[in-house]
């Protein structure tokens, strides 16, 4: 798609406004027809959250562009959690914010995550220097059955010894 569909106007009193249906040219009413088909058809191929997002667009070139942008932004966002590591430096507190931001934002997007694949992923993205207490705890404890909340602060929790 490349131009909106915009309803025909028509100038009034030196004012720009909406003409009424029964003036449309036959152009007017076809793209208006078009316009329609697609906003019927593109919803069909979207999952539930984007339905949503773009059920309040009035045209399908608006629908197309806002789905754009969020399959944008939810490639930004795979690519930050597939990236996603401790940098030398940084606490658990701080990598729990960051990594805590990027899940609430890919989950706002409509991404699912099972806390296993999140746990695993906290762990493998933890330093060498937390290796020992990763290996404790992916021996001792089930990554099914806590949360990563929970794992983050067993983590904070841990002694070093």
């Amino acid at each position: 798609m490349v131009n909106a569909y915009i309803i025909p106007s028509q100038v009034v009193d030196g004012k720009n406004v909406d003409k009424p249906f029964k003036s449309w040219s036959v152009d007017e009413i076809r793209g208006a027809k078009y316009d329609f088909k697609a906003m019927n058809i593109i919803p069909s191929y979207l999952n539930y959250d984007e339905f949503f997002r773009v059920s309040a667009c009035t045209t399908a070139k608006e629908m197309w562009d806002l789905i754009k942008v969020l399959r944008k932004l939810e490639e930004q966002g795979i690519q930050e959690y597939k990236t996603f590591w401790m940098q030398q430096g940084e606490t658990i507190r701080d990598i729990q914010k960051w990594f805590t931001r990027i899940v609430n934002h890919l989950k706002g997007l409509g991404k699912v995550f099972e806390e296993e694949e999140l746990n695993v992923k906290i762990l493998k993205s933890l330093n060498r220097t937390w290796k020992p207490k990763v290996k404790i705890i992916s021996e001792t404890k089930d990554l099914i059955s806590i949360t990563h909340v929970e794992l983050f602060g067993k983590l904070r929790d841990m002694k070093w010894t």
